[in-house]
């Protein structure tokens, strides 16, 4: 593995580990660009590292013991992949569903686009699906 492979994954796991699931804003700003971008997240962030603390504020919200468990990490180039499981008590309205106390765990792969040694884009895909049906939501199938 190259150096900078393995700064680009320590960098992520930082991320993940010490902002994502603490909260350390100090670590948001040493390992976030300023031009920091999510896909595939929430609508409507802020740009930046605004957008960052308002992504991680609104999960909380919703989510207060979400916490990311990273099963497989890896790297090429500029991009690292990671591929994590999420745990979280249901506690504010998700998707129109009313608070109900219930335990979720799903996975999600998560890539990140580092630049200058700091995160400057991620796309999360991840089983909301799955979240959804384990706090009572109903599947609709579509017509057509």
């Amino acid at each position: 593995m190259s150096t900078e492979t393995a700064t680009n994954i320590a960098i992520v796991r930082r991320y993940i580990e010490e902002w994502l699931n603490k909260g350390d804003e100090a670590t948001l700003l040493a390992v976030t660009a300023p031009s920091w971008h999510s896909h595939g997240t929430m609508a409507g962030l802020a740009a930046g590292i605004e957008g960052a603390k308002q992504l991680r504020a609104e999960v909380r919200a919703i989510w207060p013991d979400h916490h990311w468990t990273i099963e497989d990490i890896f790297a090429a180039g500029d991009r690292v992949t990671a591929r994590m499981t999420s745990r979280a008590t249901h506690q504010g309205t998700y998707r129109g569903i009313p608070a109900t106390g219930k335990h979720v765990v799903f996975g999600a792969i998560w890539i990140f686009r580092l630049a200058d040694g700091k995160i400057a884009e991620a796309w999360r895909c991840a089983d909301d699906l799955s979240r959804v049906v384990q706090i009572g939501g109903k599947i609709v199938p579509s017509e057509g």
